[in-house]
C-alpha cells in the first residue's frame, strides 16, 4: 500500500515571484523542486527541540563551567572593544573555544584571569556546594547563579585587560561592595542544594524564570544607547552563554514539516495561508514505521566547497503524549572536538572528571544513546499540536548551513504526486502551478499528474479533495499563466 505524506505551502514560497518591470521572475519551491528546512527560530513553537538540560557532576568539571563562562567573557570583551572604534562585532558568542585556541598576550591574559578565578574562595564554594551529591541543576537556577557571579566575573576580565592594555572599557559600579557580596553569596552557597517539595521545586523554578526574564528587560534600560554590545557584555551575557553553551552538545539543526493528511482546517489555515495556498502530495517509501523521501542532501565538505548526493532521509513521527526529555550538559558535549575535551573534563593535577567517561570511551553505546535523545527531543511536541499529525524530516550536519540556500534540498519529480489547491486558491495562481508541472512532466517524459481541489466535506465536517479532470485543458496550459 503507497503511502502519502502532505505539505502546506505560501503561494510566494512555492511559485515565488513573477517578473514585475525591471525586475526578473524568481523562481519558487515548485520550479526548482525544492524543499526548504527551517531553523527554529523559524518555527511557530517556541519549545521547538526543548530539552529539560541540568548540569550534574563532580568538582572537575563544574570549575571548568565557570572558567568556560570566563574564557567565553574574556574573548567577548575583546571583540566588544571594538564597538567603541565603529568595528562590527561578531552575532554569536565563542562558544567551541579552548584556553589552546588563543594566542600572544590574549593567552598570558587568559592565563592571570583563570589563575585568580581558580583561586577564589568563593567560587570555590559554588563548586563545591553544586558538585555535592551530584545534584541536577536545571537551567532557571544555573542562570541564577551566574547573573550573581557575572559581576565579580568581569571584575577580573576588566582588571586583567587593563594590566595588559588589552582594552579600553571601564566596569561600571559594582552593584554591591565585595564584603556584602561574599556575605550574600555564603548565604546563596547555604541554600543551594536544600531540599524542597515538588511544589516548591515548581514555585523556585517558575520564581527564577520570571525574575531572570525581568532581570534581563531592566538590564537592558541600563548604559549608553550607542554602544549596544556593550551594554550586553555588562547586563546581559549571562542569559546568552546559557542559549550559547547549547551549540556544544549537538550541531546546528534544521526542519522540514508534513503532515499525515490534509484534512484539518485549521491546518489549512495557518499553513496554508488563510486556504490560498498550495499541498504538496508526496509519495514515500519505506514500511509504516519507518518512511523515508529522497533528497539531494549535503554529504560532505571538500576544496569545491559542500557536496551533496542523493539519500533516503526519515520522515520521523512527532509524538504529543510524551515528557520533554532530560539531558545532563555535562554528559552530552558531542558537539566538541575531541582534542578540547580535555579542557572539560580533566582538572589541574591531571585527573579526569567521571562525566568524561561517555566522551572517553571507545564503545557506540553512550554516543548512540546520545544522538537518540537529540532525535526524541525534535520529535516531542505539547499535546495543544496534537492536531497537526506532523512527520518531519530533521537536517542536522557538523557542515555550516547557516545559508538558506544550503538548506534548499531538492526531491524527485516522481516522488511528488499532486498538488491540492486551497479552497480560496486564486486561479492565476492554480494556473501558473499547473504550468509549471507541465514543464516539469515534459523534462520528465512524465504523462500523469494529479491535481486536487479541496472542498468543505459537511458530512464529516473536515476539508476533503478530489480529483480534478484537466487534461482536456493540457495543450493551452502553457499560454495561460
Amino acid at each position: 500500500m503507497e503511502k502519502y505524506v502532505y505539505r502546506f505551502r505560501s503561494i510566494d514560497r512555492l511559485l515565488g515571484e513573477e517578473a514585475k518591470g525591471d525586475c526578473p521572475a524568481k523562481p519558487g519551491e515548485l520550479e526548482k523542486l525544492h524543499i526548504y528546512f527551517s531553523p527554529p527560530s523559524q518555527l511557530n513553537d517556541p519549545l521547538e527541540g526543548y530539552r529539560e538540560i541540568y548540569w550534574s557532576g563532580d568538582k572537575i568539571v563544574w570549575l571548568n563551567l565557570f572558567r568556560h563562562y570566563l574564557l567565553t567573557l574574556a574573548i567577548r570583551s575583546w571583540q566588544v572593544d571594538g564597538e567603541v572604534y565603529g568595528e562590527d562585532v561578531p552575532p554569536d558568542l565563542l562558544v567551541h573555544v579552548s584556553p589552546e585556541t588563543l594566542e600572544g598576550e590574549h593567552r598570558v591574559a587568559f592565563d592571570a584571569m583563570d589563575k585568580l578565578l581558580c583561586s577564589d574562595g568563593m567560587i570555590e564554594g559554588f563548586v563545591i556546594a553544586l558538585a555535592k551529591r551530584r545534584r541536577k541543576c536545571f537551567k532557571p537556577e544555573l542562570l541564577s547563579y551566574l547573573q550573581w557571579l557575572h559581576w565579580y566575573i568581569l571584575s577580573i576580565v576588566f582588571e586583567v585587560n587593563h594590566q595588559h592594555d588589552l582594552s579600553s572599557m571601564s566596569y561600571p559600579e559594582p552593584p554591591f561592595d565585595l564584603g556584602e557580596w561574599q556575605r550574600i553569596s555564603t548565604d546563596i552557597i547555604k541554600d543551594i542544594g536544600k531540599r524542597l517539595t515538588e511544589s516548591q521545586k515548581t514555585e523556585a523554578h517558575a520564581s527564577i524564570a520570571v525574575s531572570a526574564a525581568a532581570y534581563r528587560i531592566n538590564s537592558s534600560l541600563i548604559g549608553d544607547p550607542k554602544y549596544v554590545e556593550y551594554n550586553e557584555l555588562i547586563t546581559t551575557f549571562s542569559p546568552r552563554y546559557c542559549e550559547s553553551i547549547e551549540r556544544l552538545m549537538y550541531p546546528d539543526w534544521y526542519v522540514a514539516c508534513f503532515m499525515e493528511d490534509a484534512s484539518n482546517s485549521s491546518i489549512w489555515g495557518t499553513y496554508g495561508e488563510n486556504h490560498t495556498g498550495i499541498c504538496l502530495k508526496y509519495r514515500v517509501s519505506g514500511a509504516a514505521d519507518n518512511i523515508n523521501l529522497e533528497l539531494y542532501r549535503p554529504v560532505g565538505l571538500g576544496n569545491k566547497g559542500i557536496s551533496q548526493a542523493f539519500q533516503g532521509m526519515t520522515l520521523q513521527k512527532v509524538h504529543y503524549n510524551r515528557e520533554h526529555v532530560e539531558i545532563n550538559f555535562f554528559t552530552s558535549l558531542g558537539n566538541i572536538n575531541p582534542e578540547k575535551s580535555e579542557f572539560w573534563y580533566q582538572g589541574a593535577d591531571g585527573e579526569f572528571s567521571s562525566a568524561g567517561q561517555w566522551f572517553l570511551s571507545d564503545g557506540h553505546q553512550f554516543r548512540d544513546r546520545h544522538w537518540k535523545r537529540f532525535d526524541l527531543a525534535l520529535t516531542t511536541k505539547l499535546a495543544q499540536w496534537r492536531a497537526e499529525q506532523e512527520y518531519r524530516i530533521i537536517l542536522k550536519s557538523h557542515i555550516d548551513l547557516s545559508a538558506p540556500k544550503e538548506r534548499l534540498l531538492k526531491y524527485r519529480f516522481k516522488n511528488l504526486d499532486g498538488l491540492i489547491f486551497g479552497i480560496k486558491t486564486p486561479l492565476k495562481d492554480k494556473l501558473r502551478a499547473i504550468d509549471i508541472i507541465k514543464a516539469h512532466c515534459r523534462n520528465a517524459e512524465r504523462k500523469n499528474f494529479n491535481f486536487y481541489q479541496a472542498y468543505y466535506d459537511p458530512e464529516t465536517k473536515t476539508i476533503g479533495h478530489g480529483l480534478l479532470d484537466v487534461s482536456m485543458y493540457w495543450k493551452g496550459l502553457g499560454q495561460t499563466a
